[in-house]
C-alpha cells in the first residue's frame, strides 16, 4: 500500500510541478533518511560495548 502511495505521490509531482523538483524532493528525502539511520550509531554503539550483546 505504502508503496503505491509513494508511486501516485511521485508521478503527481511530477506531471504538476516538474521533474527537477520531483529529484530535488528525492535528494532530500535520501538524505534525510541517511541521516536518521547514521546519526544514533554513536549511541548504539555506546549501549553494546559491554560485550554482552555479542
Amino acid at each position: 500500500m505504502a508503496r503505491f502511495a509513494a508511486l501516485t505521490l511521485g508521478v503527481a509531482t511530477y506531471t504538476t510541478l516538474g521533474p527537477s523538483v520531483l529529484w530535488c524532493t528525492a535528494l532530500v528525502t535520501g538524505r534525510a533518511t541517511a541521516l536518521a539511520t547514521v546519526a544514533p550509531t554513536a549511541r548504539v554503539n555506546a549501549r553494546t560495548a559491554h560485550g554482552l550483546a555479542a
